[in-house]
């Protein structure tokens, strides 16, 4: 077998816009295929103010659909972010990325966090970044924070990517990958026109994705609202045994507070008349029948003042 050549390396006119490269061979002749880089759609940078700094492109502004933001705390610094038409990394596509944009911090800079909100997710849940190598999973990641639609990335030293890895770090917005064995679906209730729907969420793999019921016509709607209502109850019920017992742990006393005596009752100042009667044998429902008052009551002043003793 004839040897492949070694490509030619080219040298591109000064003011080139950057290629991505791909090789091939042919009959024993290299072949090398120059394809355009997907175009920055929009970048901005934002300068520390002493505090944070702030950068923002798509959408109508920060934290809206459409939108890549990034917020750097630190009292020294920049940040940039920039959207792309498409995968800025040439022949490595992340697991399901469909929206691209990166976000680079400025060297020298004093940023403990930066906080990256993607509000661009399309029908994704979650953020892919390129380490150089392969897509990773951005951790730790909070979906539908500010708001649906959107995800909350909060780079700091101990996340991935860390800190000093935003140098430019490719992101990707796309779809976590979900267990093939899962079988667990998740439904909710909602309301379209004047019907109810259970609207499912299920695995690709499970039979019941996509799954929508009218309870208008089947029966089995009933019970399944019935289901879901007592699982509701069972979590509030676990959520309110746990918030009990650890008020408990902190020393807080549970239940109805102590109750106390009256300082003056119908009985007060008779405690030489009671003991005398008392003492001449006169039973306990006939003393509360001559004081007005009721036979538990009369008993409970005798043994609080001791007049019984003789």
């Amino acid at each position: 077998m004839a040897p492949v050549a070694t490509p030619a390396l080219v040298s591109l006119p000064t003011g080139t816009t950057p290629m991505a490269l791909s090789a091939g061979s042919e009959a024993g002749h290299s072949l090398a295929i120059l394809t355009p880089a997907p175009a920055v759609t929009a970048s901005q940078t934002g300068t520390s103010n002493g505090t944070q700094a702030n950068a923002s492109v798509g959408g109508t502004g920060p934290d809206t659909a459409g939108s890549y933001t990034a917020t750097a705390s630190g009292t020294a610094g920049s940040v940039t972010v920039a959207q792309y038409a498409g995968n800025s990394v040439a022949g490595t596509p992340p697991p399901s990325g469909a929206n691209y944009f990166d976000v680079k911090v400025s060297p020298g800079n004093t940023f403990t966090s930066v906080q990256i909100v993607d509000c661009n997710l399309g029908t994704g849940n979650t953020i892919y970044w390129y380490d150089g190598a392969a897509w990773q999973a951005s951790t730790p990641l909070s979906p539908n924070v500010p708001q649906a639609g959107c995800a909350t990335l909060t780079v700091s030293s101990t996340s991935s990517p860390n800190l000093g890895q935003l140098t430019g770090t490719p992101f990707a917005s796309g779809f976590s990958a979900a267990p093939t064995s899962a079988r667990v679906s998740v439904f909710h209730v909602v309301r379209h026109g004047g019907a109810m729907i259970i609207r499912w969420h299920a695995p690709a793999n499970s039979h019941l994705a996509g799954f929508n019921l009218d309870v208008g016509t089947h029966r089995l709607n009933h019970q399944l609202i019935a289901t879901h209502a007592e699982i509701e109850r069972s979590m509030i019920s676990s959520r309110t045994k746990e918030a009990l017992a650890r008020k408990k742990s902190e020393g807080m006393r549970l239940g109805r507070p102590p109750g106390s005596f009256a300082k003056e009752t119908k009985l007060t100042g008779q405690e030489q008349v009671i003991r005398e009667l008392l003492s001449k044998q006169v039973s306990h429902s006939a003393i509360a029948r001559i004081f007005g008052v009721n036979r538990g009551t009369l008993t409970a002043f005798v043994h609080r003042h001791h007049l019984d003793s003789m």
